[in-house]
C-alpha cells in the first residue's frame, strides 16, 4: 500500500487497507476506532424490499411516533427496491460529529445509504441490536435514489428505544451534530461493506 493512500485515507503508515473497485475499507485501530463493529459474526441483513412500505404508515413499528420531519422533507413516499443485503451494527467508542461517523466507513457514503422500508424492516426483525433506551441507532438514507449521495440529498435517520415502543426522526445529514460516547453507547447501521 503506497503512503500516498494511506495518508489520504487517514491511517499511517503501517496500516493496511483493502481497495475494491470504488470501494475502501479502513482497517479496525480498537485504541482510537470512532465507530466499533458489534455484530460480527451475527446474521443480521436489511431483507429484500419492494420499496412500498413507507416510513409514514410503519406505526406498528414505532409504535412511539414517527416525526413530522420525514413528511416535511420529502422521506415519506415510497423507495427503491433492494436485494436483500447484510448488515453491520457499530457502536459510537469515541466523541464525533456525525459526519464523521459515516465517512470514516466509507468515503463513497453511497455504500452506506439505506430506504426507508429497509429501516423499517431492520428496526422490526433486530430491533435487539437498537441502543438501549433514550440513545439513538443512525441509519444513513437518500431523498432521490436516482443521484449520487451529496449533502443536500442525503439524511440521517435515528431510532430511540423508549418505554413505550420506538420513536423514529430524521435530520438532514449537512446539520452536523457532535455525538457524544458518554454513557450508553450509540449505534449505526450500515450496510456490510466486505463480506
Amino acid at each position: 500500500m503506497s503512503k500516498a493512500i494511506v495518508d489520504k485515507l487517514g491511517g499511517e503508515e503501517g496500516d493496511k487497507a483493502l481497495i475494491l473497485g470504488d470501494l475502501v475499507v479502513k482497517p479496525i485501530r480498537s485504541n482510537h476506532l470512532i465507530p466499533r463493529p458489534i455484530s460480527d459474526g451475527a446474521r443480521l441483513f436489511f431483507p429484500a424490499c419492494d420499496g412500498s412500505e413507507t416510513i409514514a404508515d410503519a406505526h406498528d413499528v414505532f409504535k412511539s411516533g414517527i416525526s413530522m420531519d420525514f413528511k416535511r422533507l420529502g422521506l415519506s413516499g415510497p423507495s427503491e427496491a433492494t436485494i436483500k443485503t447484510s448488515a453491520e451494527v457499530y457502536e459510537l467508542r469515541s466523541n464525533s460529529l456525525t459526519k464523521e461517523l459515516f465517512t470514516f466507513l466509507s468515503p463513497c457514503l453511497d455504500f452506506l445509504c439505506v430506504t426507508g422500508h429497509q429501516i423499517r424492516s431492520f428496526c422490526k426483525e433486530h430491533s435487539d441490536w437498537l441502543c438501549d433506551e433514550d440513545y439513538e441507532t443512525f441509519f444513513i438514507t437518500k431523498k432521490n435514489w436516482k443521484v449520487p449521495a451529496n449533502f443536500d440529498n442525503l439524511f440521517v435517520a435515528y431510532v430511540y428505544v423508549l418505554y413505550d415502543g420506538l420513536y423514529l426522526s430524521v435530520y438532514q445529514f449537512e446539520r452536523d451534530f457532535m455525538r457524544l460516547a458518554d454513557g450508553p453507547l450509540r449505534r449505526l447501521v450500515v450496510p456490510q461493506l466486505v463480506a
